[in-house]
Protein backbone atom coordinates (compact mmCIF):
# COMPACT_ATOMS: atom_id res chain seq x y z
CA UNK A 1 0.00 0.00 0.00
CA UNK A 2 1.53 3.82 -1.38
CA UNK A 3 1.72 6.37 1.29
CA UNK A 4 1.52 9.83 0.82
CA UNK A 5 2.52 12.36 3.47
CA UNK A 6 1.68 16.07 2.64
CA UNK A 7 3.72 18.68 4.11
CA UNK A 8 3.34 22.72 3.80
CA UNK A 9 6.26 25.03 3.35
CA UNK A 10 9.34 23.25 3.44
CA UNK A 11 10.57 20.05 1.61
CA UNK A 12 9.88 17.34 2.91
CA UNK A 13 12.90 14.16 3.62
CA UNK A 14 13.16 11.42 1.20
CA UNK A 15 9.84 9.00 2.12
CA UNK A 16 10.43 5.08 3.10
CA UNK A 17 10.00 2.68 -0.25
CA UNK A 18 6.63 3.14 -1.65
CA UNK A 19 5.72 6.45 -0.25
CA UNK A 20 5.48 10.03 -1.37
CA UNK A 21 5.99 13.14 -0.33
CA UNK A 22 3.78 15.83 -1.66
CA UNK A 23 4.49 19.35 -0.22
CA UNK A 24 4.40 22.94 -1.53
CA UNK A 25 7.09 25.41 -1.65
CA UNK A 26 6.25 28.97 0.01
CA UNK A 27 8.44 30.76 -2.33
CA UNK A 28 6.18 30.01 -5.01
CA UNK A 29 3.07 28.20 -3.89
CA UNK A 30 3.45 24.90 -6.11
CA UNK A 31 3.37 21.31 -5.31
CA UNK A 32 6.22 19.21 -5.67
CA UNK A 33 6.67 15.84 -5.31
CA UNK A 34 9.87 13.48 -3.89
CA UNK A 35 9.95 9.77 -4.56
CA UNK A 36 11.41 6.85 -2.24
CA UNK A 37 14.58 7.56 -4.67
CA UNK A 38 14.58 11.33 -3.20
CA UNK A 39 14.31 13.11 -6.38
CA UNK A 40 12.19 15.71 -6.29
CA UNK A 41 9.23 16.82 -9.19
CA UNK A 42 7.35 18.88 -10.35
CA UNK A 43 6.18 21.97 -10.38
CA UNK A 44 2.90 20.00 -10.39
CA UNK A 45 -0.43 21.28 -11.81
CA UNK A 46 -1.77 23.97 -14.07
CA UNK A 47 0.67 26.42 -12.75
CA UNK A 48 3.57 23.81 -13.92
CA UNK A 49 4.59 20.82 -15.03
CA UNK A 50 6.81 17.86 -14.32
CA UNK A 51 7.40 17.38 -18.38
CA UNK A 52 9.83 19.55 -19.66
CA UNK A 53 8.98 20.78 -23.93
CA UNK A 54 11.43 21.56 -26.25
CA UNK A 55 11.56 21.97 -30.05
CA UNK A 56 13.83 23.78 -32.31
CA UNK A 57 14.04 24.33 -35.98
CA UNK A 58 15.88 26.11 -39.24
CA UNK A 59 14.89 29.08 -40.70
CA UNK A 60 18.38 30.25 -42.24
CA UNK A 61 19.32 28.77 -45.81
CA UNK A 62 22.27 26.26 -45.33
CA UNK A 63 24.08 24.05 -47.46
CA UNK A 64 25.33 20.66 -46.50
CA UNK A 65 28.88 18.93 -46.95
CA UNK A 66 29.41 15.32 -47.84
CA UNK A 67 29.08 12.80 -45.18
CA UNK A 68 27.58 14.15 -41.55
CA UNK A 69 26.61 17.83 -40.71
CA UNK A 70 25.12 18.79 -37.78
CA UNK A 71 21.87 20.92 -38.80
CA UNK A 72 21.90 24.76 -37.56
CA UNK A 73 19.06 25.15 -35.13
CA UNK A 74 18.58 28.92 -34.85
CA UNK A 75 14.40 29.13 -34.03
CA UNK A 76 12.55 28.21 -30.75
CA UNK A 77 9.24 26.62 -31.86
CA UNK A 78 8.58 25.95 -27.48
CA UNK A 79 10.37 25.77 -24.55
CA UNK A 80 8.83 24.70 -20.95
CA UNK A 81 12.18 25.15 -19.22
CA UNK A 82 14.76 27.03 -21.23
CA UNK A 83 16.01 24.07 -23.05
CA UNK A 84 16.94 25.26 -26.23
CA UNK A 85 20.37 26.39 -26.70
CA UNK A 86 20.57 28.21 -30.51
CA UNK A 87 24.38 29.14 -29.85
CA UNK A 88 25.85 25.85 -29.96
CA UNK A 89 22.43 24.79 -31.84
CA UNK A 90 21.35 21.82 -29.41
CA UNK A 91 18.67 20.75 -26.45
CA UNK A 92 19.78 20.20 -22.97
CA UNK A 93 17.28 18.41 -20.64
CA UNK A 94 17.50 19.97 -16.71
CA UNK A 95 15.68 16.96 -15.26
CA UNK A 96 17.47 13.08 -15.25
CA UNK A 97 14.96 10.58 -17.18
CA UNK A 98 14.42 9.15 -20.28
CA UNK A 99 13.05 11.40 -22.97
CA UNK A 100 11.55 11.16 -26.09
CA UNK A 101 12.88 12.30 -28.60
CA UNK A 102 11.55 13.30 -32.55
CA UNK A 103 13.72 14.10 -35.77
CA UNK A 104 13.43 15.59 -39.07
CA UNK A 105 15.59 17.05 -42.14
CA UNK A 106 14.93 18.09 -45.50
CA UNK A 107 16.85 18.86 -48.41
CA UNK A 108 16.45 19.49 -52.30
CA UNK A 109 18.01 16.91 -54.64
CA UNK A 110 19.82 17.65 -57.50
CA UNK A 111 20.45 14.55 -59.39
CA UNK A 112 18.47 11.27 -59.08
CA UNK A 113 20.45 9.00 -56.80
CA UNK A 114 21.68 11.05 -53.92
CA UNK A 115 21.36 10.12 -50.56
CA UNK A 116 20.25 11.85 -47.42
CA UNK A 117 19.09 10.54 -44.27
CA UNK A 118 18.66 12.66 -40.41
CA UNK A 119 20.34 11.61 -37.44
CA UNK A 120 20.28 12.50 -33.61
CA UNK A 121 23.40 13.32 -31.61
CA UNK A 122 23.48 12.63 -27.71
CA UNK A 123 26.50 14.20 -26.68
CA UNK A 124 28.49 14.60 -29.81
CA UNK A 125 27.60 11.01 -30.67
CA UNK A 126 25.51 9.33 -32.75
CA UNK A 127 22.11 7.36 -31.49
CA UNK A 128 19.27 7.35 -33.75
CA UNK A 129 18.98 6.81 -37.78
CA UNK A 130 15.81 7.91 -39.42
CA UNK A 131 15.10 6.65 -42.90
CA UNK A 132 17.73 7.01 -45.25
CA UNK A 133 16.39 8.00 -48.52
CA UNK A 134 17.63 7.99 -52.04
CA UNK A 135 16.37 10.50 -54.45
CA UNK A 136 14.81 9.46 -57.46
CA UNK A 137 14.07 12.87 -58.95
CA UNK A 138 15.37 15.94 -58.84
CA UNK A 139 12.72 17.66 -56.22
CA UNK A 140 12.59 17.77 -52.13
CA UNK A 141 12.88 15.07 -49.99
CA UNK A 142 12.51 14.37 -45.91
CA UNK A 143 12.77 12.21 -43.62
CA UNK A 144 12.55 11.65 -39.89
CA UNK A 145 12.95 9.30 -36.46
CA UNK A 146 12.10 8.92 -33.50
CA UNK A 147 14.12 7.32 -30.11
CA UNK A 148 13.86 7.54 -26.62
CA UNK A 149 16.83 8.38 -24.47
CA UNK A 150 17.95 8.69 -21.16
CA UNK A 151 19.67 12.11 -20.48
CA UNK A 152 21.41 12.71 -16.91
CA UNK A 153 19.42 16.51 -16.36
CA UNK A 154 23.10 18.42 -16.18
CA UNK A 155 25.58 17.54 -19.26
CA UNK A 156 23.48 15.34 -21.31
CA UNK A 157 22.23 17.13 -24.90
CA UNK A 158 20.90 16.29 -28.02
CA UNK A 159 21.37 17.55 -31.91
CA UNK A 160 20.11 16.79 -35.24
CA UNK A 161 22.31 16.06 -37.74
CA UNK A 162 22.22 15.17 -41.62
CA UNK A 163 24.37 12.77 -43.93
CA UNK A 164 24.22 13.61 -47.63
CA UNK A 165 25.92 11.42 -50.25
CA UNK A 166 26.49 15.08 -51.77
CA UNK A 167 26.16 19.05 -50.65
CA UNK A 168 22.81 19.60 -50.45
CA UNK A 169 20.23 22.58 -49.72
CA UNK A 170 18.35 21.85 -46.20
CA UNK A 171 14.96 23.37 -46.52
CA UNK A 172 14.29 26.37 -44.15
CA UNK A 173 10.81 25.73 -42.60
CA UNK A 174 9.78 25.44 -39.24
CA UNK A 175 8.24 21.76 -40.42
CA UNK A 176 11.14 20.22 -42.55
CA UNK A 177 14.29 20.07 -40.45
CA UNK A 178 13.50 19.99 -36.33
CA UNK A 179 14.69 18.41 -33.19
CA UNK A 180 11.64 18.34 -30.26
CA UNK A 181 11.93 16.56 -27.06
CA UNK A 182 9.74 15.54 -24.60
CA UNK A 183 10.33 14.22 -21.06
CA UNK A 184 11.29 13.16 -18.62
CA UNK A 185 8.72 10.25 -18.95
Amino acid sequence: MAQIILTNGAAAATPAAGAISVYSKTADKRLYYKDDTGVEQGPLGSAGSVTDKARGFMTAAFTTGTGPVKVPIDTVSFDTNGLVDLTNTRITPKKAGYYSISYRASVTGTAAGQRAFPMCYKNGAEVARGVDSTISTVSPIGAGGSDIQYFNGTTDYAELWIYTSTPLALESFSYTSFLALVGPL
